[in-house]
């Protein structure tokens, strides 16, 4: 009996010893985990040079430990909310941290157009293990919840927000994550971002349903998928793109979908781009390279578009913002040529070529149209002095002028004509100088100077619209024509003080009833005598000056010297007559061509959103 109660005694003691060591234990675990733990972090953090470091470690639970606020770096480069470590004796035993959340991380740092990335002064992170082979993280599993990186790029700030998971493994460590990227006004959203490490070091990076957008451009891309193959300097990427849309209320193009190309070797990236929109009306493809050392690149753009007709396909059905209210068209349209860049200015040569270009603008048609912009800017579209455009003049069912016009797309937004000469029975009519604002329309009042060169007397009279008068000869002047806003706003051209002077000897003949009636006595022999002299008057010199009041009323003042040989024997006289006249279709051809200009250029230039 005594026997058995001294084991029992002796049970209790071990018991309470055992209970005793156990809970020495878990106070020495308790008070010295939080120092090895802080010492072995402060360690590491050095090693990496990330110090100094700030770092106050507590127990969050049996076997979690917070450090709250934490700062990294000599400017406080890191910083993290919190941070939540999970312990186990036998993950310090072997080094390593069980798992390890890291709240609110905020990281400053910088990227250089070679794409290395340094924090404020801290040595440049990597990648890779580099000779001793992969990364290996003293953690298994790392999980970031609203991380924050700000980042100073070449091209300005840009922001990123991460939230996921970064296990290690045998290749080195993985990420499963949802991604966020804010640079100016651009975002890139990516519900799923996934990088696997591979073998020597390689990395494979996959994103599926990302979204894209820019404000300031009002463009958004959907449905991007993409998949990228890294392996130290060299690098293979594929882009696919459900939909690129305009977010414009009327929209500039129509939805496209897209893909990307692109290969990197060493310094240089070569890549491929093809869009087309759900029916291959509007085709886009580039071909090009870009410096990563030096920031410089170059591609190859082509745009295609099946041909216009009236009564089928039109401008609107691609782009009604460009042209919404463009009249019903023909003809071909195409851009080809390079884009270069240095950094994020763009230097393009693109030219945008017309062929068989036709419409009807207000009181004239045009028809066989061609010519060549050379773009040398995109935003808002200029080009260089001088660009042409050629095609044929019709007014009414007879009369059919050709017409060349040189212009300019101004970096200002406007459009400079340098010239606008139409071809009238082997002479010209030109007029130039002259800009305006597409997005405002024609300016309510502006000089139109039209330059008459060589052009047909009779000619020129038809389109004065003078009852019974014609001729033949040769004139050369100028008609000062004036933009002004008629009775209810209506655009119209005024003709004031022109003056026009034949180059040599001619004829003229008039039968109208534009001279004073005839009386009785000698004035009435004088009209008729004047009357028969006009019947076929052969001028040795002939000046006229053209005039045109507010109320659009004209006239013409004819100064002439000559005969009529059939009169008085060719007797020589001097005349001064003057005649009312129309000059509403003179000013309508250029008033026209004005507003045809504005129509083509007003939504390219300034679309309707």
């Amino acid at each position: 009996m005594r026997s058995a109660r001294r084991r029992r005694r002796s049970s209790i003691r071990l018991a309470l010893a055992g209970v005793a060591g156990l809970l020495a234990l878990l106070l020495l675990w308790w008070l010295a985990v939080p120092c090895l733990v802080q010492q072995r972090a402060m360690q590491a953090i050095d090693e990496a040079g990330l110090g100094p470091a700030r770092i106050e470690l507590a127990w969050r639970g049996p076997a979690t430990l917070r450090a709250a606020p934490v700062q990294l770096g000599p400017s406080a480069a890191i910083t993290i909310d919190s941070a939540d470590l999970s312990v186990t004796p036998l993950g310090l035993a072997a080094g390593r941290i069980d798992a390890l959340t890291l709240r609110g991380l905020h990281v400053g740092a910088a990227i250089d157009s070679s794409g290395r990335i340094t924090l404020k002064d801290l040595p440049p992170p990597t990648l890779s293990g580099g000779d001793s082979g992969p990364v290996s993280l003293p953690v298994a599993r790392l999980t970031l919840e609203d991380a924050r990186l700000e980042l100073a790029t070449p091209a300005g700030p840009a922001a990123v927000r991460l939230d996921g998971t970064i296990r290690s493994g045998p290749e080195g460590p993985a990420l499963d994550s949802a991604l966020g990227i804010s640079f100016g006004t651009a975002r890139l959203s990516l519900p799923t971002l996934a990088i696997e490490p591979g073998p020597s070091g390689s990395w494979h990076v996959r994103t599926e349903h990302a979204e894209a957008s820019d404000s300031d451009a009002h463009v958004t891309l959907q449905e991007i998928g993409a998949d990228l193959d890294w392996n130290g300097t060299a690098a293979t990427l594929d882009v696919k793109i459900g939909a690129i849309a305009d977010m414009n209320r009327i929209a500039r193009f129509p939805p496209l979908a897209g893909e990307l190309h692109a290969e990197r070797k060493g310094d240089g990236v070569a890549f491929s781009v093809a869009a087309a929109d759900d029916r291959s009306r509007l085709r886009l493809s580039a071909k090009g390279g870009h410096s990563l050392e030096s920031g410089r690149g170059s591609a190859q753009l082509t745009v295609t578009i099946p041909p216009f007709h009236p009564q089928s396909f039109q401008p609107r059905d691609l782009a009604p913002a460009l042209a919404r209210d463009l009249p019903p068209i023909e003809g071909r349209v195409g851009v080809s040529g390079p884009i270069s860049w240095t950094g994020t200015r763009l230097e393009p040569r693109l030219l945008l070529s017309l062929s068989d270009f036709g419409g009807t603008f207000g009181a004239v048609r045009l028809s066989g149209g061609h010519g060549a912009l050379l773009l040398d800017r995109l935003s808002p579209p200029a080009t260089p002095p001088g660009q042409l455009f050629a095609a044929v003049l019709s007014l009414g069912d007879t009369v059919r002028m050709p017409l060349e016009a040189r212009l300019q797309l101004r970096r200002d937004g406007m459009v400079a004509v340098d010239s606008l000469s139409i071809g009238l029975a082997d002479g010209t009519l030109t007029t130039g100088d002259l800009a305006f604002a597409p997005g405002a329309g024609l300016p309510p009042e502006i000089a139109v100077p039209v330059q008459v060169g060589n052009v047909e007397l009779g000619e020129l009279l038809k389109l004065v619209d003078i009852d019974g008068l014609d001729g033949k000869g040769q004139l050369d002047g100028l008609l000062p024509l004036r933009l002004v806003t008629g009775t209810g706003g209506t655009p119209r051209l005024l003709l004031q003080q022109g003056r026009l002077e034949a180059r040599g000897p001619g004829t003229l003949r008039y039968a109208g009833a534009g001279l004073p009636q005839q009386g009785s006595g000698s004035g009435a022999q004088s009209v008729a005598l004047l009357r028969d002299a006009l019947e076929d008057f052969h001028y040795r010199s002939l000046s006229a000056e053209l005039d045109q009041g507010p109320d659009g009323a004209g006239g013409i003042l004819l100064h002439l010297d000559g005969s009529n040989p059939a009169v008085l024997n060719g007797r020589r006289f001097l005349l001064n007559i003057r005649l009312e006249a129309n000059f509403d279709r003179l000013a309508q051809i250029f008033l026209s061509g004005l507003e045809a200009a504005q129509d083509l250029t007003r939504n390219s230039l300034a679309p309707r959103r």
